[in-house]
């Protein structure tokens, strides 16, 4: 599961990543919008160029009995006025009946919230630093 999510999110594949969504995200909206409104991000929010995995945890079950695992990012984007950011980001992978898939926190009782920081540079050593085309 976190092959197919860091190739479809390094190569801009939005349907990619709509394959793989929960069925939190899948069942609220098309592929078709999932498409749009990532692409439409990207005037405000600029484009990633870079991925880098830092961590994996452990699989964990909140109250609710949902499972899920918790991978952390280092992500450089290039925002439109030129200027690129590196930032920490969580990725979720949810256990639904016998297969993963990616997409928010689970409701009930997350144990770790999303968080985004700027890194800095000196911290970007851990993972293996993927290139975005």
């Amino acid at each position: 599961m976190l092959a197919a999510f860091e190739t479809a999110l390094s190569a801009n594949d939005w349907r990619g990543l709509y394959a793989i969504a929960t069925t939190d995200i899948t069942n609220t909206m098309s592929a078709d919008v999932f498409v749009a409104r990532a692409d439409a991000q990207r005037a405000t929010i600029g484009t990633t160029t870079q991925l880098q995995r830092l961590s994996v945890g452990e699989v964990q079950t909140n109250p609710a009995g949902i499972s899920f695992v918790v991978a952390t990012y280092a992500v450089t984007q290039l925002r439109p006025d030129g200027t690129s950011v590196t930032s920490m980001d969580d990725a979720y992978f949810v256990l639904q009946g016998e297969s993963w898939s990616s997409g928010s926190p689970p409701v009930a009782s997350c144990v770790r919230r999303h968080r985004r920081r700027r890194l800095p540079r000196d911290e970007l050593r851990l993972g293996e630093a993927r290139s975005v085309r």
